[in-house]
């Protein structure tokens, strides 16, 4: 059960990646503490 999908990782790894590149953000490190400058 635990084992049938060890591919989401992968699919979880390539969706923000393009999140990233759509956005225009170069390292997911730069998302951190986005939320706070909005408020």
């Amino acid at each position: 059960a635990v084992y049938d999908r060890l591919d989401i990782f992968s699919e979880i790894s390539t969706g923000i990646e393009a999140f990233l590149q759509r956005k225009g953000y170069s390292d997911v490190k730069k998302l951190i503490g986005l939320a706070h400058e909005m408020v």
